[in-house]
């Protein structure tokens, strides 16, 4: 009796929970669906390990190359053009122009006719963590997500930062970089010689789609970002569907998924502003 009680317990604590099984499902749907996945067309150069302590640059070439078709891709296009939206300074007031308004729904309108984003949509309303399945409410939904203006508690009253910037961008406070999680405008940084690339930390290959890069760089000559991680290679519109997926699926939980037996997770950090809770930041790890 002892024996098959302890088999028993091994068997339910080795099986993977059903709603677990639900969220590597359907990011394995997200991947397979990232038609606009870019890791083919440019080129990595990792160079140098390094840690998040050591100061020597080891890799004296840039991180990425990434060719002007790449740029000019369907959804690329509108998301890089939101780069300049954005003060840098997490203290820093912003006001979102006619025009910055514009571009946010323009990205929000490209991303929802693409695959990963449909999978997004599907899963949320049949689980029923949303009743927006019109097009133009998922539309608000999404703006509302990674556009509001929010007050970090240090900035006071200041709606300085929004989940767009956190995570897709950077922000600087003080000598601190927050956020940088995305490949894309990394790669714009450093074209414009304003990000230093020492060295990776680590990685983790996506059979194909992609990686998760942990890495090393200092931002504008002196902001120092010891241990960044990225997805690199993979579309804006499957980041943000990752990112949203966990935001609503599993807020400030580790979020585990899959692409091709490759395991990874999710962490969401959220805020409150005015009531209605708000993506803080979110990045990948391993």
């Amino acid at each position: 009796m002892p024996r098959r009680r302890a088999t028993r317990i091994c068997c339910v604590r080795c099986r993977t929970p059903p709603q677990m099984k639900i969220f590597l499902r359907v990011s394995e749907e997200m991947f397979n669906a990232d038609i606009n996945n870019a890791l083919p067309y440019i080129q990595v150069n990792l160079q140098g390990q390094t840690s998040a302590l050591s100061k020597d640059d080891k890799a004296p070439s840039n991180l990425l190359s990434v060719p002007e078709n790449v740029w000019n891709g369907p959804t690329i296009r509108p998301f890089a053009a939101l780069f300049d939206n954005y003060h840098k300074n997490v203290i820093r007031p912003e006001f979102v122009t006619p025009n910055e308004e514009t571009e946010q729904v323009t990205f929000i309108n490209t991303i929802l006719a693409t695959g990963p984003v449909r999978s997004l949509m599907n899963f949320l309303v049949s689980k029923g963590l949303t009743q927006m399945n019109e097009y133009n409410e998922q539309v608000q939904l999404l703006k509302k997500i990674w556009f509001t203006k929010y007050a970090r508690h240090w900035t006071g009253l200041c709606k300085c930062s929004c989940a767009f910037e956190n995570i897709f961008m950077a922000e600087l406070k003080s000598n601190d970089v927050l956020g940088l999680h995305s490949w894309l405008f990394f790669a714009k940084r450093e074209q414009d010689r304003k990000a230093n690339y020492l060295g990776y930390i680590d990685k983790l290959d996506l059979s194909g789609k992609g990686m998760i890069l942990k890495q090393h760089s200092v931002l504008s000559d002196t902001k120092d970002a010891p241990e960044v991680t990225m997805f690199v290679g993979t579309s804006p519109e499957l980041e943000l569907s990752l990112y949203t997926l966990c935001f609503m699926a599993r807020p400030d939980r580790p979020c585990r998924l899959r692409y091709n037996n490759v395991n990874f997770s999710i962490q969401t950090k959220t805020l409150k502003s005015e009531n209605v809770l708000l993506i803080d930041t979110a990045y990948p790890f391993y």
